[in-house]
């Protein structure tokens, strides 16, 4: 139900973007994961020599970072998850880039393009999952953009790397 009411104000309509200190948001979701999910769970963060990242962002930030981080922990089917988050910044601090990685099965190319899709349909199963859209739709809210790239480069087995850009570009 929280997915379908976020879809339902995806239009952007009370948009209130703050300077927004990251690492905290993080850490609460880390602690959440941990209660959530049995067996150890690897949560790696790099900073790349920025303290306090941040990010200009609506308090909708939250809800990306914990459906990014309960996906990269659902697909892992051993008892220890890794979740690697790169937080690359300009010279200001303000992030740029996030990259929420995984050691999961990955992702083929067909799927990258699709994943963001209300209905995902694999075979003759149809998965209806909303996550992916609803994160999809607050990062399209901002003006960023998102996108799926191998883990290990040429490697669809390897895990997964979700990027969002941060800013104004060209979609992946």
């Amino acid at each position: 139900l929280k997915n379908v009411k976020m879809i339902s104000k995806s239009d952007g309509s009370g948009f209130e973007p703050a300077e927004i200190e990251i690492i905290p948001i993080i850490d609460q979701m880390k602690e959440r994961l941990e209660r959530s999910y049995p067996g150890d769970i690897q949560l790696l963060i790099d900073k790349f020599d920025v303290d306090s990242p941040r990010i200009l962002a609506d308090k909708d930030i939250k809800i990306v970072m914990e459906k990014l981080l309960d996906n990269a922990i659902k697909v892992q089917s051993t008892s220890s998850k890794w979740v690697k988050i790169n937080l690359i910044s300009g010279q200001d601090g303000m992030i740029r880039r996030i990259e929420v990685e995984d050691k999961g099965p990955g992702i083929n190319d067909e799927m990258k393009r699709d994943l963001f899709q209300r209905k995902l349909r694999i075979g003759e199963k149809m998965l209806t999952g909303l996550g992916l859209t609803v994160v999809k739709m607050i990062v399209d809210a901002h003006g960023w953009n998102i996108w799926i790239e191998d883990r290990v480069e040429g490697s669809t087995e390897s895990g997964a790397r979700f990027v969002i850009e941060i800013g104004k570009s060209d979609s992946k």
